[in-house]
């Protein structure tokens, strides 16, 4: 929604791990548990609002049909694991997939309940990263002047940083706390 919630991907250790794994969906062969090959994905579908997986478009038997995702065990590196009972729930296109406006009027009360539980825990997550940060940085010396996306100087070289330094580089994004990060002495 706006340039602040971007985060460098550095700076979650968990999601670089993940990509550095190079999970994929598409191309993926697709195998029940009980190692039964079904067939493979040749795309996925992701709720915008979300940002979760809703499923997948495979390929099977020359034929094309789609799976929930709520019928996927694991997404692996070279394989995805479904349920094995999975074939039974193939849907007949991606239409079907779109289950979202449905699941909204049928259980809204829940979903604004479990929204604003999500929001207040990616308050709090944000939160401990913000004071990681301060903790981490807290009392180093400044290396480089640092400046914000207008070219004004934020802090001099040379600057002890202190929790108000940390906290306005903070508040002016992303960018700029990286490159203090990267500005101070070890």
């Amino acid at each position: 929604e706006n340039e602040n919630a971007v985060i460098d991907l550095n700076e979650i250790p968990i999601a670089d791990q993940l990509v550095n794994k190079k999970i994929k969906i598409t191309n993926t062969r697709i195998m029940t548990r009980k190692g039964e090959l079904i067939g493979e994905a040749t795309e996925y579908f992701i709720d915008p609002e979300t940002g979760h997986i809703v499923g997948m478009e495979l390929k099977v038997n020359e034929k094309t049909v789609a799976l929930s995702s709520d019928q996927v065990v694991t997404f692996g590196k070279e394989i995805i694991i479904v349920k094995d009972d999975a074939v039974s729930s193939f849907l007949e296109n991606v239409d079907e997939l779109n289950i979202h406006k449905e699941l909204d009027e049928m259980v809204s009360d829940v979903h604004s309940s479990v929204v604003l539980e999500e929001d207040e825990k990616a308050d709090d997550e944000i939160k401990a990263l913000k004071e990681k940060q301060i903790e981490l940085l807290k009392g180093k010396r400044l290396q480089s002047s640092i400046y914000d996306d207008k070219g004004n100087m934020l802090l001099n070289a040379g600057t002890i940083l202190e929790r108000s330094d940390i906290e306005m580089a903070q508040e002016a994004g992303p960018g700029i706390i990286v490159n203090l990060s990267m500005s101070v002495e070890e």
